[in-house]
C-alpha cells in the first residue's frame, strides 16, 4: 500500500489472494481437500486448481505484471514486488519440501536397533554390576531414548493438527489481521 494508489489497489483481488495465501498452504500442507470458492474473497470462483497457493501466487504475479504494464508502477517498485511475490513461492516449496522429505530410513533403523538393544540389554548387564538401585538409572535411559523415537515421529509430520505440531492456525490469523477488510 506503500507503494500503489489506494483505489488501484482496492480495485484489484491482491488482499484476498494474501489473505487466502496461507489459508491455502495450511490446507495443501494438512493434506485437507480445499477448492478456491473455498478462500475468503473467492467465493464465486468457478476455477478448480489442483495447487491452488501455487495459483494464487500465479494470480498475484499478473496483477503486478499489469500494474507495471498500466505504469502504475515503475522498475524499482517491480523488483521489490517481485522479490515479495517471490518469498511466497520459496515458502510453499520449503514446506513441501519439509512435509515431502522423509527423516532417512538408516537414522530410523539405527534409533530403533539402539533403543531395542539397549532395553534388552542394560538391565542384564548393568543391575547384576551396579545392584537392583541402578534399575531406576536404566530405566530413565530408556524413558528419554522412547522420548527421542516419539520425537523422530513428530518431526515428520509437523504441519500436523497435534500439540507439539506448527500452529498454522495463528500464523494465518496474524497474516490476516494484517489486511482490514
Amino acid at each position: 500500500s506503500a507503494f500503489m494508489p489506494v483505489d488501484v489497489i482496492a480495485q484489484s483481488p491482491v488482499v484476498a489472494i494474501l489473505v487466502g495465501f496461507p489459508q491455502a498452504l495450511k490446507h495443501k500442507l494438512r493434506d485437507e481437500p480445499v477448492q478456491l470458492k473455498d478462500l475468503p474473497g473467492f467465493e464465486h470462483e468457478i476455477a478448480d486448481p489442483s495447487h491452488i497457493p501455487l495459483e494464487l501466487t500465479h494470480r498475484l504475479f499478473r496483477i503486478i505484471a499489469n500494474w507495471k504494464r498500466d505504469d502504475h508502477i515503475d522498475q524499482a517498485v517491480l523488483r521489490i514486488f517481485d522479490e515479495h511475490a517471490r518469498g511466497l513461492l520459496d515458502v510453499c516449496g520449503g514446506c513441501e519440501k519439509i512435509k515431502n522429505t522423509p527423516l532417512p530410513p538408516s537414522y530410523k533403523v539405527l534409533l530403533k536397533a539402539g533403543l531395542f538393544l539397549n532395553v534388552l540389554a542394560a538391565p542384564w548387564l548393568i543391575v547384576p554390576e551396579d545392584g537392583l538401585w541402578s534399575l531406576p538409572v536404566v530405566l530413565l535411559v530408556c524413558f528419554f531414548l522412547f522420548g527421542i523415537e516419539l520425537i523422530d515421529a513428530v518431526t515428520e509430520e509437523p504441519f500436523g493438527r497435534e500439540r507439539d505440531d506448527l500452529d498454522l492456525d495463528a500464523f494465518r490469523a496474524r497474516i490476516t489481521k494484517q489486511f482490514p477488510e
